[in-house]
């Protein structure tokens, strides 16, 4: 068996495509039935957020993974794989196990070191485990990983700076505004990073 991770982020897709291969909550559960049924895959996990969609799976050979995860793609989401091929990366082995720990500790964020990703990934594999596709290895990993996190965030200074996009954005607000407080201001969107917005308005 092989760990055998695949998808694209806010490095290798533009947003279209994003969104495009994005899962809402109320469809992840028949898209992890749907992945899991796929033959050769062990286990699944499908992280979906707003700048990254990933299949974390255990499959019985990286190529089988690979080609399974990349069918999983194409048929779920109707789209042709070439248009998604190029933008798509994968990990294998460990460098799979590099990755799972770089993404819960925020070092593979858009705003370095952000905590957001970490309550995703806990509510992607919590949705693996309540939909019976995660097992021992994904879940085993997972918590090696959760425990890796508190400790990067209790004894680096990584968490100290900018925390999420959202504050990024309400930051740039200021130096160019200069203070926020008598300002009007239009928040467009009604997902997390608009919410986060809104709390980093109200205390600017």
């Amino acid at each position: 068996m092989e760990l055998v991770f695949v998808g694209l982020n806010h490095r290798t897709a533009p947003v279209e495509l994003r969104d495009r291969l994005a899962i809402v909550p109320s469809h992840l559960s028949a898209a992890l039935a749907e992945a899991a049924a796929r033959p050769g895959l062990q286990e699944v996990v499908l992280l979906s957020t707003c700048n990254r969609s990933e299949v974390w799976t255990v499959a019985d050979a990286a190529h089988v993974g690979e080609a399974e995860i990349c069918a999983f793609l194409r048929d779920h989401h109707k789209v042709a794989i070439e248009q998604v091929e190029p933008h798509l990366y994968s990990h294998i082995g460990q460098d799979a196990v590099r990755h799972m720990f770089r993404v819960v500790a925020g070092l593979d964020s858009m705003v370095l070191g952000e905590p957001q990703i970490a309550g995703q990934v806990k509510e992607a594999v919590a949705a693996a485990r309540k939909a019976g596709t995660s097992g021992f290895l994904l879940e085993r990993l997972y918590q090696h990983a959760l425990r890796t996190h508190k400790r990067i965030r209790n004894e680096t200074r990584l968490g100290e700076g900018a925390v999420s996009v959202s504050y990024v954005a309400v930051e740039l607000a200021r130096k160019i505004f200069g203070d926020l407080s008598p300002r009007g201001v239009l928040v467009l969107g009604a997902g997390e990073m608009s919410e986060l917005a809104l709390q980093c308005l109200e205390s600017a």
